[in-house]
């Protein structure tokens, strides 16, 4: 009788979306090998629990044995560094992990734990909607979507778009593409590249401003998304900086994070597409761990 109670209780609260397992299903972690020393750190950032909903990852969210994928950004995209590290101890953090193969040549990269091959994103907030791209831009932009355009082709295209531009952030002055990285975003295995704009002056204090760009393609046709503006950018206000695009639910959509950031800091952003725009799925409030 006792057996069949415990049963009971078991299906009832799994039929109502109770979660025996707290365990998150998936964890983004910062990873640092000391090859001088034969020793890996690595320091959970971001976990996403069974809802689907993303959030500060902590000491928990590690434990012995588990199991992570590292990953790098190589020349705006991302590459797969096809090596396993295993979790040693967690009394502390940063943790200490062990490697399943060589990782010197790596000395800093990124790692995850995945427990599902594919799970649905809980966002956060309004939908960023695709707008129109001037058309010679779009014209440019066409010509590269079966490969990879580089940045001095990028900064043609904003050069021709860039009256929209500012029709989106009319406090933008400067049209230079600072930075930019590649990767699908919303899973047509077409390439899109989010982009900076602005000029990054760390140190002085009348630097302008900055903002988080994206193109695009929708259906065949290359769109702009005004993801962030940043008003004033030095040392003390602080200066977009681009991650990486990355897929981690499984839905061939790549992930996009960028950070707020500093001379010394970096506070990760992360955004995801859901169906017709971008939707913020995680706003950090805890540096990036640096070593």
């Amino acid at each position: 009788m006792k057996n069949r109670i415990i049963i009971f209780l078991i299906l009832l609260l799994t039929s109502t979306g109770y979660c025996l397992d707290k365990k998150p299903i998936l964890v983004i972690s910062s990873t640092l090998y000391d090859a001088y020393n034969n020793k890996g750190l690595i320091y959970p950032e971001i976990a996403v629990d069974q809802n689907g909903k993303w959030r500060e990852a902590t000491k928990n969210d590690l434990w012995i044995g588990q199991q992570f994928s590292a990953f790098t950004k190589l020349n705006h995209e991302i590459k797969d560094l096809n090596k396993q590290i295993t979790i040693k101890s967690n009394i502390q953090l940063p943790a200490e992990f062990t490697f399943n193969n060589n990782l010197i040549g790596e000395k800093r990269f990124y790692c995850t734990y995945s427990k599902l091959t594919k799970f649905k994103n809980q966002g956060m907030g309004k939908t960023i909607k695709p707008k129109p791209m001037n058309i010679e831009a779009e014209r440019v932009l066409k010509k590269f979507i079966k490969g990879r355009i580089e940045k001095d082709k990028l900064q043609h295209i904003v050069d021709l778009d860039y009256k929209n531009i500012i029709k989106d952030f009319p406090e933008l002055t400067s049209r230079n593409v600072n930075d930019y990285m590649i990767g699908d975003i919303n899973g047509d295995k077409i390439n899109d590249y989010v982009f900076i704009l602005g000029e990054n002056t760390f140190g002085n204090a009348g630097s302008g401003a900055a903002a988080v760009i994206c193109y695009i393609c929708v259906v065949g046709d290359y769109k702009r998304i005004p993801i962030q503006f940043y008003k004033r950018t030095s040392d003390e206000t602080g200066w977009p900086q681009l991650l990486f695009i990355k897929d981690f639910n499984g839905d061939k959509a790549g992930e996009v994070f960028i950070a707020y950031a500093d001379s010394d800091t970096s506070i990760p952003i992360v955004y995801s597409w859901f169906g017709d725009g971008l939707r913020l799925l995680f706003q950090g409030n805890r540096e990036l761990w640096n070593g």
